[in-house]
């Protein structure tokens, strides 16, 4: 090989190697712009995730005033004839309810009514805790009655036996 057709293959390596290192250059800038657009769309939809879960639910299932942008994207209920399935929602609804004690070793405080138990009612294990206290003080005071009755007629015995 003669030196001009080294030096013409080494231009030629060159100049290919500067037009890979330019489409690199390209390609890279791109994914920068794509992955910064990303990360900005992620940004917005955390946000806008924030803005719903911190946001109250009003009586007719949909979002109230602060945040109308939501509102577009909330579907409206169907009507009767194109319904294809059921979607269960538990309502929870307060009832009135008795204190009781359930049987057992642990004699658990819970709140009935009718078919339902409230298994963790506080309420209830306060009621029952003051409920309880004042009978074992009624008993106590009844006890007490009891036995300085009887006190008092066996004294009235003995001073009837004396005389």
């Amino acid at each position: 090989m003669t030196s001009s057709s080294k030096g013409t293959l080494l231009l030629v390596i060159l100049t290919l190697t500067c037009i890979v290192v330019e489409g690199n250059d390209r390609d890279d800038s791109r994914n920068r712009n794509m992955l910064r657009r990303y990360r900005q769309r992620q940004r917005q939809f955390r946000n806008r995730f924030e803005a719903l879960r911190n946001n109250h639910m009003t009586d007719q299932g949909t979002l109230d005033n602060s945040t109308e942008w939501v509102r577009p994207f909330i579907p409206d209920i169907p009507r009767m004839e194109d319904i294809d399935c059921n979607i269960e929602v538990e309502v929870i609804e307060r009832i009135g309810g008795r204190c009781v004690r359930l049987g057992g070793a642990m004699r658990l405080a819970v709140c009935q009514s009718g078919m339902y138990l409230d298994v963790q009612s506080e309420e209830c294990q306060v009621i029952l805790a003051e409920r309880e206290s004042l009978e074992r003080r009624q008993r106590l005071s009844q006890a007490e009655a009891t036995q300085t009755s009887s006190d008092d007629a066996e004294a009235a015995e003995g001073d009837a036996t004396t005389q």
